[in-house]
């Protein structure tokens, strides 16, 4: 049987509100007769007090100015019970007898009595003038039992009154307070069967901040880790593709590159000694070697992947890492670095400058792995602070000088900086740094806002430094861009 969440909720505050409303109604009851019994003493023993001190005369007038001034009856009595003076004239005719045995009963405080077909509370006390030359009486004070009734229900109603409104407002909240709980939750069911049929779509979520607003977001983080998850398993059957054609395409470059390699080899034994070692047919044939063994790596990779889909710390210690135990010197591998883009840096107007005080340092790297993350790096501060020179004279007019001064030169400086047990390469560089679009998600693969951008240049320094241990991550500094590769230093062995 279905127990409706509006009935968990309505009944047990209902049944809580009124067991409250009750006890309240007691209490208030309660307290209100103890309060008005004890206003009742005090006032009679404050006019004890105040008429034995007096010498005026208590007569039937004086009484009936009491009387009205505190809506009590009072009745003056000698010792033999004889009424001397009363507020009204109904007390006079009472029986002696009668005053003697309300006298006689010596009850402590107010109690019930029936005079004359009347209910009243009912007090005496002596009163003693005999040192002011008056004589010893007894002084009756008697409340109307109606005047205390009417003080009980003014004390008791008002919480009664109070509680039954509550109580209808408890109905009425309980009611909306179950309704606004049910209806997202009818939402909720209605999103899971969508996202059981695929739609991973997201819910609204509520204003308020309470457990159905927490209860939605966990909802939405489900459906968008299960889109992502989606999204991953289309991205890896096509990465998988990518591989077979990659590897195919590879195959074909590394004979065109082993080619070239081999026609330049030719070409240096074709010139004199003196010309055979220069600084472009060196650099050129380490380019070609290197493509060469990139590409026999990549054509393993695209080998591996077919053995071991997923495993993706093999992947990239097979591309990148071709010796588990590598270390590098890093003031070497950043002059390796500098050698391979510094023609770059001279093509483009860019000044590059090198910075290695605390380059005497040992990384847990393979160098040639070090040199590509640093040269990809360096190219990308290249290229953005060329291109935003180039941006800066265009808006200028062509820098004649016409257009408000001449622009500030393109520069990238390469830092090493030992901290802790890390050695961080930061590139610096005065370009614009990267859009908005691309800054959440740099370091993904295919991820550019260059034209013609590959996207792969800074995913490979961010394999390089999760490979090794470390990290990357790159920052504003006003008008300059830093990238910061940090890696763990590897203490030299005795």
């Amino acid at each position: 049987m279905q127990w409706p969440i509006r009935n968990q909720v309505l009944f047990p505050m209902v049944g809580v509100l009124g067991g409250v409303i009750l006890c309240l109604s007691l209490v208030s009851a309660r307290l209100a007769s103890n309060w008005i019994r004890g206003e009742m003493d005090a006032q009679a023993e404050s006019l004890q007090r105040t008429l034995s001190e007096s010498r005026f005369p208590l007569t039937d007038s004086v009484l009936e100015q009491m009387a009205g001034l505190s809506r009590a009856q009072y009745v003056l009595v000698d010792d033999s019970g004889d009424v001397i003076a009363a507020s009204g004239p109904d007390f006079a005719h009472i029986d002696s007898q009668e005053w003697l045995r309300l006298e006689r009963a010596r009850h402590p405080g107010m109690r019930s009595v029936t005079l004359g077909g009347r209910s009243f509370y009912h007090r005496f006390f002596p009163i003693d003038r005999r040192k002011a030359g008056g004589e010893l009486t007894r002084l009756h004070v008697l409340f109307p039992a109606e005047t205390y009734v009417a003080a009980w229900r003014r004390a008791v109603y008002p919480p009664l009154a109070v509680g039954a409104v509550a109580l209808v407002i408890v109905v009425f909240l309980s009611l909306w307070t179950a309704r606004r709980v049910t209806a997202p939750l009818a939402r909720l069911r209605e999103h899971a069967a969508r996202l059981s049929s695929g739609d991973f779509g997201v819910l609204e979520v509520p204003r308020r901040r309470d457990e159905i607003a927490e209860l939605v977001e966990a909802v939405n983080r489900m459906a968008e880790l299960l889109a992502r998850y989606e999204q991953d398993v289309r991205e890896a059957e096509r990465m998988e593709t990518l591989t077979h054609l990659g590897s195919s395409m590879a195959h074909q470059i590394r004979n065109a590159a082993t080619g070239c390699r081999l026609a330049i080899d030719l070409h240096r034994q074709s010139l004199a000694p003196d010309q055979r070692d220069t600084e472009d047919l060196r650099l050129a044939r380490d380019q070609l070697k290197r493509i060469e063994s990139y590409l026999e790596r990549f054509l393993q990779l695209g080998r591996g992947v077919q053995e071991r889909s997923g495993d993706a710390w093999s992947a990239e210690r097979t591309l990148f890492l071709a010796e588990s135990d590598a270390r590098s010197k890093a003031s070497d591998v950043m002059d390796a670095a500098v050698r391979q883009v510094q023609p770059m840096a001279t093509h483009l107007g860019v000044e590059l400058e090198v910075a290695s005080n605390g380059a005497d340092v040992s990384v847990g790297v393979q160098a040639e792995a070090l040199e590509q993350a640093l040269v990809n790096m360096l190219r990308n501060g290249i290229e953005a602070a060329a291109e935003r020179v180039h941006s800066h004279c265009m808006a200028m007019g062509g820098g004649d000088g016409d257009g408000g001064g001449s622009p500030e030169s393109a520069w990238v400086r390469l830092e090493c900086v030992a901290a802790e047990a890390a050695a961080e390469f930061q590139v610096w560089d005065n370009g614009a740094g990267p859009s908005p679009d691309v800054a959440a998600r740099l370091y993904q693969p295919f991820t550019s806002d260059k034209r013609g951008g590959a996207g792969l240049g800074l995913a490979l320094v961010a394999w390089v430094a999760r490979s090794a241990g470390g990290s990357v991550d790159w920052s504003r500094h006003g008008e300059r861009t830093r990238f910061r590769l940090r890696l763990p230093i590897e203490q030299e062995k005795p």
